[in-house]
């Protein structure tokens, strides 16, 4: 579960830190299939870099809550 976790937070921050937007949106698909599937983001078809900062804070508040739960 820890490894899971840390995978996510690292590929969290890995694409925030991708300036290319095709790439960002190829770790946003990634890291949404890591997620369980009832917790998976329904994700739009048009990505800006606002919505995928959206998306991954969401993604970041799922797994604290996953954490939370584990402990």
């Amino acid at each position: 579960m820890e490894s899971s976790r840390n995978t996510i937070k690292r590929m969290v921050w890995l694409c925030r830190a991708e300036d290319n937007i095709d790439k960002k949106v190829e770790i946003l698909k990634s890291l949404n299939l890591l997620l369980p599937i009832s917790k998976r983001i329904k994700l739009q078809s048009m990505f800006t870099r606002d919505y995928i900062e959206s998306v991954l804070s969401r993604m970041e508040e799922l797994e604290e809550e996953n954490g939370q739960v584990a402990r």
